[in-house]
């Protein structure tokens, strides 16, 4: 099938500004110390209708975490969903959400924690660097950060 309605939309092409390669821009805070480091490794799949991310985080050569998802847009509920599985071995959470000029903010219930999870995307103008930030919260109204990191786009 080759027609408009099997082609990604507009929706789907806002998703460009994940792809790539990122890393965040932690560094040692003091002589010899390391610190994780986390590499998101994002691409398109299934003909640019979903993005895949692989996200692995790293201390030294260690590894500490892995997580695997799918971002897509839901025509019908008319927003994206972010669905994900890491290696702490939680069930799948699939969260909701809206860009909204430089920010793609997901969130729903978590079932492996309980309460609410919520990530939000905040692009720089260059679309070469993003803050990624990760809330919880028990009653989804009153949130607590759970963790915020800048990631830098990896030029090839």
């Amino acid at each position: 099938m080759t027609d408009s309605a099997t082609q990604p939309g507009e929706q789907h092409h806002a998703l460009a500004r994940l792809e790539g390669t990122w890393r965040d821009t932690e560094a040692p805070t003091a002589e010899g110390d390391t610190v994780p480091v986390g590499i998101y490794e994002n691409r398109f799949i299934l003909d640019g209708f979903f993005m895949a991310l692989d996200f692995r985080q790293m201390r030294g050569s260690t590894p500490e975490y892995g997580m695997h998802g799918l971002i897509g847009w839901d025509a019908t509920s008319e927003r994206y969903f972010f669905h994900w599985y890491d290696s702490l071995g939680g069930s799948a959470t699939r969260i909701f959400g809206k860009f909204a000029g430089d920010q793609l903010t997901l969130e729903g219930s978590d079932p492996v924690c309980g309460g609410h999870t919520r990530f939000t995307w905040t692009f720089a103008g260059n679309d070469n660097t993003h803050v990624v930030t990760i809330e919880s919260s028990e009653d989804g109204a009153s949130w607590t950060p759970a963790m915020k990191t800048e990631y830098r786009r990896v030029l090839e």
